[in-house]
């Protein structure tokens, strides 16, 4: 358990207080997508196989192929697709959670990237948006650490780790061994 804890990264967002109706700072956890696809990838050797052979048949559709991140990547490092799915389900008759997943084309594991109940976002008339944006904000930082296939210096809001992000410190700048290139979002 304490391992699954040290893996959150643990952030405030703009949200709303139901018992006083009011406005309120909301602390969430989330994971970092890139962070569960490099710790998949580093476990299963088959991926970058995989990702490999289908280079070398040609296989891959021309969404991969011309995609930036796998056009500019050095020659010889494996670029690994993945795709991000979002979904809404109501779990009460007055709230729902809309649950992120990241997984890769080639085992179609789905990590949790977070899971944000909607009765919790913000509701000052912008409809949740100033609660998503920091959500969103987030998972653009991850994106880019997956692209470029190193771990990143600093926390999403660009201050420094802090004592929670132990490991993500000890880390930060060190190369995945792979890249990650976003070929769908789904919904």
């Amino acid at each position: 358990m304490k391992e699954d804890r040290q893996r959150l990264y643990s952030m405030t967002i703009p949200g709303y207080d139901k018992n006083s109706a009011t406005l309120c700072p909301v602390d969430i956890h989330m994971t970092p997508f890139h962070e569960s696809l490099w710790e998949e990838v580093a476990g299963d050797a088959s991926i970058v196989a995989e990702v490999r052979k289908r280079s070398s048949e040609g296989s891959w559709p021309a969404q991969y192929t011309n995609h930036p991140v796998v056009r500019d990547a050095p020659e010889g490092t494996a670029v690994v697709p993945y795709i991000m799915y979002l979904d809404a389900a109501p779990y009460s008759k007055d709230d729902s959670v809309l649950g992120i997943f990241a997984y890769t084309a080639i085992t179609e594991r789905r990590h949790l990237v977070a899971s944000l109940r909607k009765r919790e976002l913000c509701k000052c008339g912008c409809k949740g948006w100033d609660s998503l944006v920091q959500v969103w904000w987030f998972l653009s930082w991850s994106r880019n650490a997956a692209a470029e296939g190193l771990f990143q210096t600093r926390r999403h809001d660009d201050t420094e780790f802090g004592a929670e992000d132990g490991a993500r410190a000890a880390n930060a700048n060190l190369p995945m061994g792979a890249r990650f290139a976003l070929l769908w979002l789904k919904g």
